[in-house]
């Protein structure tokens, strides 16, 4: 191409594509003239301006679009400040930072005194008294402490030896000791190899495996007492709240179970994540299955089951009253012609049944959860906050339903808000129930059309009994945060060691995390709990003492 005054243009050309076409094709050159300079200039300008412009709009409605389905908050829109800096009224009128003062600092005990003296005064001058100056230290050096033993033999040839003070618990290693490094491992979470390098640096003779053995071996007291706070509670407790997390153990899969309320924590380790499961747990060592009129009642919510329940089933373990042992009871399934399908629920009917022929559980005992299958018995409420996931999930196709469910997630927590304001209050008890349930029935109503918020709001209506089981039970919580809260702590856990490698550090593991956070609920030193079951002082009562009805 060339000029009117004869130069050679090399022709360029910037080529813009969308959805995989040519949109937009500006032409560019090496060299050329003034006067088409100018034109080519202003064009091309002009293009680069419009391309640009449209980019920046669609990656802003990109960016709404994301805010959206990920329910973001609108970016506020600040003003500018109108007061400046340098104003003096701004400057006093600032808030000064506070220091939250030390409760403890009156409650210190002075163990040392040490008096300083000035070398050399003037005979001129007078004694004025003293100035105190408190400082707080610690001292850490390893103490061998050697016990010498009388023996004494008698006319029979026996040796007789005297006895090893209790706390000593026949370990090379003091109760101090011992407290500080269950304190290190189950409360402050420092690992066993940080934990044997500390050690060994202050001064103390102590190998690996001598370290895991103090952390996970002779724990057989520590374990009763974990096992107690489940079977008290499940006596006197009008709920418990429950939950699970995936955990590893010798790189396999378990799962770890949490039961609590605001009384007691209690968590335990195993390799499956089923109803059988959660009931064995609810019945710990004492096991057993009975079909009685419970276990009839719970078999009554599975049509199917039932059918297949005969006559001379149930006339033949009524007759025997009770197992207690797993094989008689697979025995028994064996041999009753019933399908194996449903061998599952019967053997929970059966479990749960037991349970209440012991008398180990409250028979009007909630059981609140995140609507999972597992932990789905007679009695259950449901958590709100989990149930709001089944809303959020939704991503909407159309501007329609986007409204409907900004309406629909509206309308659910402000039915929230009014049963937690109300159902407390006696006088509203009549007519709340009926108010409540003409609101959901009203947020569960699906569109006129198919939509996406069909599923979703079925499956909200199948979890109203559970919902709503705060209106007559006005002390269960409407939601499972103090679970979710307590089974964080066996996340960090998991997140910082890594899996277990033998079962007695998957049932400390277990237990020191129960009784830690069950000893935070009524404000009780971890290290002093420690303390006083090392050196059996017997000061503080067994934890499940504290459980109430």
């Amino acid at each position: 191409m060339k000029c009117s005054d004869g130069t050679t243009i090399t022709e360029r050309q910037l080529v813009y594509f969308e959805d995989g076409q040519v949109k937009v094709q500006i032409s560019l050159f090496k060299s050329y003239c003034q006067s088409e300079r100018e034109v080519y200039f202003s064009r091309t300008l002009n293009q680069l301006i419009k391309v640009t412009q449209s980019l920046y709009d669609e990656n802003a409605n990109l960016r709404k679009e994301n805010a959206r389905i990920c329910k973001r908050p609108a970016r506020p829109k600040l003003k500018p400040s109108k007061i400046s800096i340098t104003d003096s009224k701004y400057r006093s009128a600032k808030k000064r930072k506070t220091v939250t003062a030390n409760p403890d600092k009156k409650k210190l005990s002075i163990n040392e005194v040490v008096t300083l003296s000035i070398n050399s005064i003037p005979k001129s001058a007078r004694f004025k008294g003293y100035q105190t100056f408190t400082v707080q230290d610690i001292e850490i050096k390893p103490i061998t402490r050697q016990y010498r033993r009388e023996r004494w033999q008698l006319s029979s040839g026996e040796l007789v030896v005297a006895p090893l003070p209790e706390h000593v618990d026949n370990q090379h290693y003091g109760a101090q000791l011992r407290q500080y490094i269950l304190y290190q491992y189950y409360h402050q979470r420092v690992t066993q190899p940080l934990l044997l390098n500390q050690l060994r640096e202050w001064g103390l003779s102590i190998s690996a495996g001598q370290l895991s053995n103090l952390i996970t071996k002779n724990k057989e007291s520590w374990h009763a007492e974990k096992e107690e706070l489940l079977t008290k509670a499940l006596k006197t407790s009008a709920y418990i709240q429950v939950d699970d997390t995936g955990a590893k153990h010798f790189k396999e899969k378990y799962y770890c179970t949490h039961v609590g309320n605001e009384q007691f924590a209690f968590f335990d380790t195993r390799p499956k994540k089923s109803r059988l499961n959660f009931l064995s747990i609810l019945q710990g060592k004492n096991t057993g299955f009975c079909l009685n009129e419970h276990a009839v009642h719970y078999m009554e919510l599975y049509s199917n089951t039932m059918s297949w329940v005969t006559d001379w089933f149930l006339e033949k373990a009524a007759d025997i009253g009770y197992y207690s042992n797993v094989d008689d009871w697979q025995n028994l399934l064996l041999g009753s012609f019933i399908k194996e399908s449903n061998y599952k629920s019967i053997t929970e009917a059966a479990m749960l049944g037991y349970m209440a022929h012991n008398k180990r559980i409250n028979p009007e005992l909630i059981i609140l959860s995140d609507a999972a299958g597992q932990f789905n018995l007679q009695r259950n409420a449901a958590c709100w906050v989990h149930a709001e996931r089944i809303l959020t999930g939704i991503i909407p196709d159309s501007e329609r339903v986007t409204r409907v469910k900004d309406k629909k997630l509206k309308q659910f927590w402000m039915l929230y808000r009014y049963i937690n304001a109300k159902r407390h209050k006696p006088q509203f008890a009549k007519i709340l129930r009926c108010r409540v349930e003409a609101v959901f029935d009203d947020l569960c109503q699906p569109l006129q059309e198919k939509s996406r918020l069909d599923k979703p709001l079925s499956q909200l209506n199948r979890l109203k009994s559970g919902l709503l089981a705060g209106l007559e039970r006005t002390e269960i919580p409407l939601h499972n945060n103090q679970s979710e809260s307590d089974i964080r702590e066996f996340v960090i856990r998991r997140i910082v060691s890594g899996a277990t490698k033998s079962k007695d550090g998957l049932l400390c593991r277990d237990t020191f995390i129960s009784l830690k956070k069950t000893a935070q609920r009524h404000q009780i030193s971890f290290w002093n709990f420690l303390g006083d079951r090392l050196f059996k002082k017997e000061t503080i009562p067994l934890l499940s003492d504290y459980i109430s009805e």
